[in-house]
């Protein structure tokens, strides 16, 4: 399709994504999000962050066109991590670290308005061939959560891990103790 078109485009709630009548191509590198159909649950994707300047565009691009809404708590970057995640979208909550992540990721969840949520760190990625399984599960099942397989990029090159990283907004959910 030719660029005229995708000008059908209206911003979503939030400011995420973009809902158009047809398909529409990114030219620009922020702009990472396409429709999704309006049977899929909302997915909030709620995250902690501090001086993540460097490692967050890249943990955003392998959200794109999953995430309606991307919550981020921040709680004292100095490097530009703010920006970066205003460039993107992102609402950004500054927030004073209580040296608990439990309480954090708390306080990043309560802001969350979609019926499913996602909680990634700023160093992880979520692989493209995992988007279709978490559409599929949100929309196929009862459960409260599922197991997600993630990439971790440390400084080592990275790791693969799963754990319990999709779950229905519900508010009796909460993280506790060390996490």
């Amino acid at each position: 399709p030719s660029p005229s078109s995708f000008t059908n485009c209206t911003a979503a709630p939030g400011g995420w994504r973009k809902r158009c009548s047809r398909p529409r191509r990114f030219d620009h590198p922020t702009e990472l999000s396409y429709p999704m159909p309006e049977s899929v649950p909302k997915l909030s994707l709620c995250m902690i962050v501090r001086n993540e300047a460097e490692t967050l565009p890249d943990c955003l691009a392998s959200v794109a066109g999953l995430a309606d809404e991307i919550i981020m708590l921040d709680t004292g970057s100095d490097d530009g991590t703010v920006q970066v995640a205003q460039r993107y979208g992102v609402q950004v909550i500054r927030h004073e670290w209580q040296d608990d992540f439990s309480e954090a990721r708390n306080s990043s969840i309560k802001h969350a308005t979609g019926e499913w949520i996602l909680w990634l760190d700023a160093d992880e990625r979520l692989r493209p061939e995992e988007h279709d399984k978490l559409r599929q599960a949100m929309r196929a099942s009862s459960a409260y959560a599922y197991n997600v397989l993630i990439h971790n990029k440390n400084g080592k090159g990275g790791y693969f891990s799963r754990g319990h990283r999709l779950f229905r907004n519900d508010r009796g959910i909460k993280f506790s103790g060390s996490v």
